[in-house]
């Protein structure tokens, strides 16, 4: 029998801050309609400083693994998707690690930009199908808003603060034959 993967549990968190567009709008000099119009965006989650990348990874991944039933203890390895990390070393998913405390678990970034965390899941699957991992934890972590140039009415109108997290678990796949 071969291995095949599932996602067991799902986990999501973005931080209270808001930005509305209204804002946005007096700040850029446009119309709250043409923000909306362009991005289909009212308002954007943004963090504070206390928070950070991993700060929300570690709040989803909570909430994932609850979902899927598990314990940190029961994570093989930790893959997170981030274009902002907390700092340059260690890795943002060294950190997540460290704050769940699964302490078992291998961990490493992937740095794909607006598409990582489907290279992560992929990534996982292909883990979780090999045989390598059981159980990988996905997690795709932002803090786009302090890098974001405020004065650009093209690209400040489009980030948020935020996170997400996936299980994926291998499964026995039954064998196709002819």
């Amino acid at each position: 029998m071969s291995l095949g993967s599932t996602i067991t549990g799902i986990g999501v968190h973005v931080p209270e801050g808001q930005l509305a567009n209204s804002e946005l709008a007096a700040r850029l000099s446009v119309s709250e309609e043409w923000i909306f119009g362009r991005t289909g965006i009212s308002s954007r989650h943004v963090v504070d400083e206390s928070e950070s990348s991993s700060s929300l990874g570690v709040v989803a991944a909570r909430h994932a693994l609850d979902h899927a039933g598990l314990k940190p203890a029961d994570v093989d390895m930790i893959i997170v998707a981030t274009i902002s990390p907390d700092m340059q070393f260690p890795a943002t998913a060294s950190l997540i690690q460290h704050a769940l405390g699964a302490g078992n678990a291998a961990a490493f970034d992937l740095g794909a930009g607006c598409s990582g965390f489907l290279f992560a899941l992929a990534q996982a699957k292909a883990i979780a199908e090999s045989g390598s991992a059981r159980r990988v934890l996905v997690v795709g972590a932002d803090v786009l808003s302090r890098y974001v140039d405020r004065t650009d009415a093209r690209s400040s109108i489009l980030f948020g603060d935020g996170a997400g997290a996936a299980v994926v678990e291998a499964i026995d796949a039954p064998t196709e034959i002819g």
